[in-house]
């Protein structure tokens, strides 16, 4: 999972996204979001953590569908 987070100087606007890839650099799935602005630790704790969330219902969806192994 690659991320990153972009905060605007001009106003409250706070975009996050990741890029998931597979072990051969192939792109898998991405995200996006707008959050509120707050400190750069929680920008990036919160990036982290929805990438994390994204990842793991990927990964029982995944589990339940054994088609796509």
């Amino acid at each position: 999972m690659n991320l990153d987070g972009v905060v605007s100087m001009n106003d409250d606007n706070v975009s996050i996204g990741a890029l998931f890839r597979d072990v051969n650099g192939h792109w898998l799935c991405r995200y996006s979001l707008k959050v509120s602005k707050e400190t750069l630790f929680h920008i990036k704790a919160r990036a982290i953590l929805e990438g994390l969330r994204i990842a793991w219902e990927k990964e029982e969806l995944e589990d339940k569908n054994p088609s796509h192994s």
